[in-house]
């Protein structure tokens, strides 16, 4: 995690780099104290999950983007929904750090049958 401050030393967000073709990171948070841990992603995980209430509803709906990344408050991470199974897609090597903790949220959940995941960045 990285503070990312003004020229003259003011703090004004909270950011994580994570090196990838669209940049070099992504602000995650204008708290100073905010932090990418389990109550984090708890957070922002619930607040898709919301905003895609309509998708689980209907019977028709099996696979879906259930939650995508910039848009939903964490760049550099997608998750597609398939009845049930989940496809982590990590775009950075900056939030994939974060990974145990991103996914112990996502099997908290009764919905979710298992996760795959798929790596799109190189390590360096």
């Amino acid at each position: 995690m990285i503070d990312i401050l003004s020229p003259s030393g003011q703090f004004i967000a909270k950011g994580y780099y994570g090196k990838q073709n669209k940049g070099l990171g992504w602000i995650f948070s204008a708290k100073r104290e905010a932090k990418l841990d389990g109550s984090f992603f708890q957070h922002i995980i619930s607040q898709a999950l919301t905003l895609r209430k309509s998708l689980f509803s209907d019977e028709l709906t099996t696979a879906f983007r259930l939650f995508n990344g910039e848009g939903d408050g964490l760049g550099g991470v997608t998750v597609d929904y398939y009845d049930g199974f989940l496809l982590v897609q990590w775009y950075s090597l900056g939030i994939y750090r974060y990974k145990k903790d991103f996914l112990k949220t996502w099997f908290s959940f009764p919905f979710v049958k298992g996760i795959y995941e798929k790596k799109t960045f190189r390590d360096f």
